[in-house]
């Protein structure tokens, strides 16, 4: 039932919904940042923009070596063999009264546990900035690179 409900959502006009419930607007960005990622990451990011309670934007998709050496040379990145180089990585954010919301630690935390339980759902495995290989957001902050936004496929 659930998942001829999400093949259901899936097929209708891609809409976001903010935490009122109100229609925002047909979000045109939204799949120009995705242009190049991988279908089986946009179709998650997809059932999750149309059920979760808060409206999510994508930041980032695809990128070419250019962009890539650039955030590298900023610190934005920790490698230049990037997922997002291959279209296998996504940059999301949630979007709370039309700001994009990077100062909410928990709110990204959220964000990250419902993608990730999305895809269990669909079966694609993902990684996540938020934790990568280690067991918490906490330990991932404290020994590693917090990247709340990064959702990547495996």
């Amino acid at each position: 039932m659930l998942k001829k409900l999400l093949k259901l959502l899936n097929n209708l006009i891609f809409f976001q919904i903010s935490s009122k419930n109100e229609v925002l607007s047909h979000n045109i960005k939204y799949f120009e940042r995705l242009e190049g990622v991988d279908l089986k990451l946009v179709n998650i990011l997809k059932k999750v923009s149309l059920n979760y309670p808060i409206a999510i934007m994508a930041n980032g998709g695809k990128r070419d070596l250019k962009t890539q050496r650039m955030l590298f040379n900023a610190g934005k990145t920790k490698t230049m063999n990037s997922k997002h180089l291959t279209g296998n990585a996504a940059d999301v954010s949630p979007v709370i009264n039309g700001r994009i919301n990077i100062n909410s630690e928990l709110d990204l935390a959220y964000m990250c546990g419902y993608i990730k339980a999305v895809a269990d759902m669909e079966c694609v495995q993902l990684t996540q900035g938020c934790k990568w290989k280690r067991k918490s957001i906490a330990d991932n902050k404290k020994n590693g690179f917090l990247d709340m936004y990064h959702q990547e496929l495996i």
